[in-house]
């Protein structure tokens, strides 16, 4: 008897110690997974496709199978979910499946490769079918369990580079449902996984883009076109951002015409044409932590013959005292002066305020304008620029 009860006792701690090991289910109706799209456009600046959330919830038998439905959802609300297809997994081969509902089931994942293997990932909801061969294998903590990560290149001929990562549990780093996306050739565009969360919480997090949502990418010029210049007036035109999210960006001066030139720290643009004529002008914000250059303007930039400035002496009369300014400036503003705003920028090319202008004299009280160096540009009731005068602030 004493035996016996040995025996049932290991039984139950044998039972307990497997039914308490990690358990790495992809197919998780407790899941939910964040996938940003992008593309790039003219001189590779790259827009943001908005993000896509997706789970896994009720079942329905197809084929021969027990599947679950897989569900989509384009925006933060998370209200209207539409079904996209279907998806199940053998635990036992630790392989994944998805079907669009119509079509026979595509292998989706295969969790039981070894290194050197190929997997062919026959993807119905990318539309595509590729071949990955699995370079490398390494665990990664997520959710604080350690979890085989996955690393795979794809099946060209001399091509060294890491195209495609999978995290047991999580799925590929292009999105849950991108599985080959990293080898199926397709130009012009990505899915980047931001998050996925477990009833609730977060257990992956990319941490380039550090969001588990993003429409779009900043910073964001504010211009769409270049101010006028004109023929030997010095030209300074500051190219101003919506930083947004942004930590770290510069610009970069891509086409500068003769006469001008470019700071990509600050964003200004300035010089002293000497001909007239049309010049294009093409200058990108690129965001630092991203990697990415995240907006552009692209124009021509006008110069024009100096009748025009000499006919409005005002935008040369136009003053700014003192300068440097500890707490208060006045602006004076010469007789029929067209300025009505004045526009306060940093050197990042950030706007910090907006002022109206209605006197010959305008004194504004700047004492929580941090001490350094702006910007002040004047614009008509048009919203043509007037003029710029750079300030400084004690």
């Amino acid at each position: 008897m004493k035996r016996f009860v040995t025996f049932v006792v290991l039984f139950f701690t044998f039972l307990g110690q497997l039914f308490n090991q990690p358990i790495y289910e992809l197919v998780d109706t407790t899941k939910s997974w964040n996938t940003m799209s992008m593309g790039f456009i003219t001189w590779g600046v790259a827009v943001c496709g908005g993000t896509e959330t997706n789970k896994f919830f009720n079942s329905e038998f197809f084929n021969g199978h027990m599947y679950r439905k897989v569900y989509e959802k384009s925006d933060s609300t998370q209200t209207d979910w539409n079904e996209v297809g279907l998806i199940r997994e053998d635990t036992l081969s630790k392989r994944i499946y998805y079907s669009n509902g119509y079509d026979p089931e595509g292998l989706l994942y295969d969790f039981n490769i070894t290194v050197g293997d190929t997997v062919h990932v026959e993807n119905s909801y990318c539309q595509f079918s590729s071949y990955l061969i699995c370079s490398s294998i390494d665990t990664v903590i997520v959710a604080g369990e350690p979890k085989r990560k996955f690393y795979f290149q794809a099946y060209y001929p001399n091509r060294d580079t890491v195209d495609e990562t999978w995290i047991e549990g999580v799925g590929s780093l292009y999105g849950v449902l991108n599985s080959g996306l990293g080898a199926s050739g397709i130009c012009g565009g990505t899915n980047v996984l931001l998050c996925c969360r477990q009833n609730g919480t977060i257990i992956y997090h990319n941490t380039v883009y550090n969001s588990c949502y993003i429409e779009t990418f900043y910073p964001q010029i504010i211009q769409d076109s270049f101010d006028t210049a004109y023929l030997d007036i010095p030209y300074m035109f500051q190219v101003e951002v919506d930083t947004g999210n942004a930590v770290s960006f510069n610009f970069t001066g891509d086409v500068i015409p003769d006469d001008f030139y470019f700071n990509p720290a600050t964003g200004l643009l300035f010089g002293t044409p000497t001909q007239t004529g049309t010049l294009t002008c093409v200058i990108r914000v690129k965001n630092n932590q991203l990697n990415l250059f995240t907006d552009i303007i692209y124009g021509d930039l006008v110069v024009e013959s100096p009748e025009y400035k000499k006919e409005q002496p005002e935008a040369a009369k136009m003053k700014v005292f003192p300068n440097p300014f500890h707490k208060f400036a006045t602006i004076q503003l010469p007789e029929n002066c067209e300025a009505s705003i004045l526009k306060v920028v940093n050197v990042d090319g950030k706007m910090i305020l907006q002022k109206s202008l209605s006197d010959t004299f305008n004194r504004f009280d700047f004492t929580l304008l941090p001490t350094g160096i702006y910007y002040f540009k004047f614009y008509n009731r048009s919203g043509n620029q007037v003029s710029i005068i750079p300030t400084i602030k004690k």
